[in-house]
């Protein structure tokens, strides 16, 4: 039984090889002519590329402004992670004394006792007072009912050293709060932003008395003081100030329901020390320079700054095309900020695109650039907040042509990052470390296996206009310089690939298999395919791949076919 089954695979080897044969001498890759690359990675203003009036300088309130390379900066963006404990909550420092539900007190006291991490006595601070608005004056009865100290904090210049929390009462922004070491707790949701707590928030009006609703999986979070289910929040109608987008930094603990939408609304956003607040900026660039732009109206000169890139002659050359990475904050640009990308054609200029940012609260790309039709619309694309991510416009043909990047923006939480220009002729090939680890390693593989399913033409290697099994031919051998059948993507095809590969039991199983699990063809399966695959590929025990030229005869392929089939019953046997 054990022989007939061998040679039955045997026999699908021996269908398959001629057919994939074939398939391997149709494998060849366009490249396209690469006419001009910047990659920012030295300082070449003045003599690769003009920057109007660079610079770098702390703007106070506005936070740090840059125009200019991110090693030339000392610090890109508001604060990147939290100095202390941070919060944001539904309230409204205009509520009359008789709106909150006794136990919405409750909350805000067990909010500021994880605030200050359960120091007695602590010294609260008001920012800018509470005397004067009742929605103040009520938290600030309850907390030092509570044993705490308070003071009233005038100016955000000159805030006590000695305050274990500042409560950020209502209206008046300061981004110096971003920096400062001390816990905030937020009500102020005009201001979320610039405190780099959360988005800025809207005032919801409830005509009902409201509730807050409090998820299983942060019922014992000590912020709510072991309180679960729905917490009463208000007693009768109210008009509370809500929280603005949230960001992965933090968690929000408790929410209430939209009085417009019906939607949960975050009504309690908290966020640990040292974990990331809104707009923290650290991208990963394709090398270690990238171009950037932050709070430009503070600094310098003021208003738009620019970046010239040529002339560069494109003389003859069809296809044109500009490849850039991108990146920006979703944090805080405003419909009047924007970047805008130019093309100067012999001397005529025409702009490839343009990037405003989105005001509509509704969408994912809220605060964020977006290519809108207008200014504050969200378009088809949503620059990426996280990481830089790649993005390809026409650029017509001609003589000469200048490339420009026109960037405007108010404070340093609306950072703009740009890098790894390229001028080329004819399509770019796909960039093979499609997980994005700045590594070519098995997860490309899995990855690339989901876009020859889909035929996702990111994935398309070869620039055929399909992504199909070519593709992973140009990745495993052009890309990672290795073999077909190389589980471990050590360089060499041997026997420990078998040995890995078959130790993950998924041959013919009908299992779906990674790569390191036998899935060499990218069909989702460990099966005799992929050993048509691999031994047609001929890299089994010959050593790296650039040092070899000779493919094994088809009879020593199904040798060691056998061979490794002999080896995968013994470890079934065992």
């Amino acid at each position: 039984m054990k022989a007939a089954c061998l040679s039955g695979t045997v026999r699908q080897l021996k269908a398959g090889v001629a057919t994939a044969v074939f398939a391997w001498m149709l494998v060849s890759v366009a490249h396209a002519e690469i006419l001009h690359q910047e990659t920012f990675e030295t300082d070449g203003d003045g003599e690769r590329y003009d920057l109007f009036d660079p610079g770098f300088e702390f703007t106070g309130d506005s936070g740090p402004g840059i125009w200019g390379l991110n090693f030339d900066a000392e610090q890109i963006g508001l604060q990147q992670n939290a100095p202390a404990r941070r919060a944001a909550i539904l309230w409204n420092h205009e509520m009359f004394p008789e709106v909150p539900a006794p136990e919405s007190l409750e909350v805000w006291v067990s909010l500021t006792e994880w605030a200050v991490d359960n120091k007695e006595g602590a010294k609260i601070g008001f920012f800018p007072g509470y005397e004067f608005t009742e929605g103040s004056l009520i938290v600030a009865e309850a907390l030092e009912n509570a044993g705490y100290n308070l003071e009233e904090v005038l100016d955000p210049a000159d805030v006590p050293t000695d305050l274990d929390v500042l409560i950020h009462s209502s209206e008046s922004a300061s981004t110096a709060f971003a920096e400062l070491k001390t816990p905030i707790i937020s009500y102020s949701s005009s201001d979320h932003d610039d405190t780099a707590i959360a988005g800025i928030g809207s005032a919801h009006d409830f005509l009902d008395p409201v509730e807050l609703m409090v998820p299983v999986e942060h019922e014992g979070h000590p912020a709510l003081g072991g309180k679960t289910g729905m917490i009463p929040w208000t007693a009768e109608e109210a008009t509370l100030r809500g929280i603005g987008k949230l960001h992965n930094g933090g968690k929000a603990i408790a929410f209430a329901e939209d009085p417009l939408t019906g939607d949960d609304t975050p009504a309690i956003f908290v966020i640990e020390e040292g974990d990331p607040l809104l707009g923290a900026f650290n991208p990963d660039p394709q090398g270690d320079g990238y171009l950037v732009g932050a709070a430009l109206n503070k600094f310098g000169t003021g208003g738009e700054r620019t970046v010239d890139i040529g002339p560069i002659d494109i003389a003859g050359k069809s296809d044109l095309a500009l490849t850039v990475d991108l990146a920006a904050t979703a944090a805080d640009f405003e419909s009047g900020d924007y970047l805008r990308i130019e093309a100067d054609i012999d001397g005529e200029t025409v702009v490839l695109d343009e990037f405003w940012g989105v005001d509509d609260p509704g969408s994912d790309c809220l605060k964020g650039l977006s290519n809108g039709d207008f200014p504050g619309e969200e378009g088809d694309i949503c620059l990426p907040e996280t990481d830089f991510e790649e993005f390809t416009f026409a650029v017509p043909s001609g003589n000469e042509v200048t490339l420009r990047f026109a960037l405007l923006s108010t404070w340093g939480n609306e950072v703009t990052a740009i890098d790894n220009i390229r001028l080329h002729s004819g399509p770019l090939a796909a960039n093979p470390d499609f997980n994005g680890n700045g590594e070519l390693d098995a997860g490309d593989l899995d990855e690339l296996t989901a876009g020859m399913a889909a035929n996702d033409l990111a994935y398309d290697l070869t620039e055929d206009g399909v992504t199909d099994y070519q593709d992973r031919v140009s990745w495993v051998r052009d890309s990672k310089g290795t073999w077909i059948g190389d589980s471990n993507l050590d360089g060499v095809f041997t026997s420990s690939d078998f040995v890995l590969v078959f130790t993950a039991g998924k041959f013919e199983t009908g299992d779906e298999a990674s790569w390191s699990e036998g899935d060499w063809d990218g069909d989702k399966f460990f099966s005799s395919s992929d050993f048509v695959a691999a031994f047609i590929d001929g890299g089994f025990e010959a050593g790296e791949r650039n040092a070899v030229s000779v493919v094994p005869e088809p009879s020593s392929i199904l040798m060691i076919f056998v061979g490794m089939a002999w080896l995968y019953g013994r470890m079934r046997r065992r």
